[in-house]
């Protein structure tokens, strides 16, 4: 598996596992909040995980 599928599939776990505390905590939103929840959280793991990604390689020297 190549390390930005790995990358993206950790994003969208985070994503779940955020979104799944929220709907544990606080049950009473309309379903579309925690989809909406979910995407974005899941977008800043992946973005972050690929900008961490190129910052490992860059000083590695790759």
């Amino acid at each position: 598996m190549k390390p930005s599928q790995q990358n993206d599939i950790m994003g969208f776990v985070v994503g779940a596992i955020v979104t799944g505390a929220l709907w544990w905590f606080l049950p009473f939103f309309h379903w579309g909040v925690y989809v909406v929840i979910w995407m974005v959280v899941s977008g800043w793991a992946i973005i972050s995980g690929a900008v961490l990604g190129a910052a490992t390689r860059k000083m590695d020297g790759e």
